[in-house]
């Protein structure tokens, strides 16, 4: 879950988001006491020693003084390892319309390098008293949706989570006779395969939801490991228990996922958790099984109806919402 969150600069910058510690300024971001405070993801299965460095981090980072959760602060030392890394999306100030948004807008949203991106007119940016929302529309085609996708590079680390909040708006079309489609933001690592791509020296971890026929849908972590075996040479479901997914309010999805250690060896893991709640812990994935050393190195955003076919698309144009989405490098197990 992201603990930190960047300021918002008072207008869009051209020449992108500094990281440097000297020239940012992190705050503890607004989600922590939610149901999933420091507490409940102790309880949840998270160790709690990973948020409290998390918390020492966005305190040092901003040079302000100790947060106040009633745990004493760890004496500083001169040299520190790199701490759990917590970033935001930061969208700004402005509203940004449909057709007007750029490789390079999120190149500054992210701060992170992005090395593919489709479709993005189908996105905008909108500006409210609750902050800034990222906007799609789905619009009906033979494909499904077009397939609004961005992939970045991240910080190698073996574990990362990825959380958001979504909000289905109420004209959200499942689909039609095939209620299926790619939703929000994920993690992938190595050469990121997708499309019916049978690739071992990499993987990608997308939430996707599935129609139940009857205007309700649930979710799942859409997994491409090496190990897959449900619907070769497609994806393999990981259902997340007990959650229907709502039209009409913000809802909360987040994703952990920890890499194979070395090629070959199957002891990955994925844990997704909704509305704060624990809602699938899977262990023994074989997400990486050639190439390089297996490790968590891709930001996804992967967004459309489908499959690929008229069958799949919504019945009219649809529209979803993303905020508050963070993602945080875990390097303390």
């Amino acid at each position: 879950m992201g603990l930190c969150q960047k300021e918002r600069p008072t207008k869009r910058s051209p020449t992108g988001l500094k990281r440097s510690v000297a020239s940012s300024r992190a705050t503890i971001h607004p989600r922590l006491l939610t149901p999933r405070s420091v507490s409940s993801l102790g309880k949840a299965g998270r160790p709690l020693a990973v948020v409290l460095v998390a918390l020492v981090s966005c305190s040092s980072v901003s040079g302000e003084g100790a947060i106040a959760t009633g745990v004493t602060e760890p004496a500083a030392t001169e040299e520190e390892p790199d701490a759990p890394a917590s970033v935001c999306l930061d969208l700004g100030a402005d509203a940004v319309e449909f057709g007007e948004v750029s490789d390079d807008d999120w190149r500054e949203w992210t701060g992170i390098s992005i090395d593919f991106a489709s479709d993005e007119q189908h996105l905008e940016v909108q500006q409210s008293s609750d902050g800034a929302s990222l906007r799609q529309q789905f619009v009906p085609s033979s494909e499904g949706s077009d397939r609004v996708v961005v992939r970045g590079d991240l910080r190698p680390a073996r574990t990362y989570t990825m959380s958001q909040e979504v909000f289905l708006e109420p004209d959200f079309d499942w689909g039609r006779e095939r209620q299926t489609g790619k939703l929000g933001f994920g993690l992938g690592g190595g050469t990121a395969p997708s499309g019916g791509d049978l690739d071992p020296a990499g993987y990608t971890a997308r939430f996707v939801w599935r129609g139940n026929g009857d205007g309700t849908a649930r979710a799942a972590v859409y997994s491409y490991a090496a190990d897959r075996t449900q619907n070769l040479p497609f994806g393999d479901d990981y259902t997340l228990a007990d959650f229907s997914i709502p039209i009409g309010r913000w809802f909360t999805l987040e994703m952990e996922v920890t890499a194979n250690t070395e090629v070959g060896l199957a002891d990955g893991r994925i844990r997704a958790w909704a509305d704060g709640q624990l809602a699938l812990e899977r262990d023994g994935i074989l997400w990486q099984d050639a190439g390089g050393q297996p490790i968590v190195d891709h930001f996804i955003y992967s967004t459309f109806h489908g499959g690929n076919g008229w069958e799949y698309a919504p019945e009219a144009t649809s529209h979803a919402r993303f905020r508050n989405v963070c993602w945080s490098a875990i390097t303390a197990e």
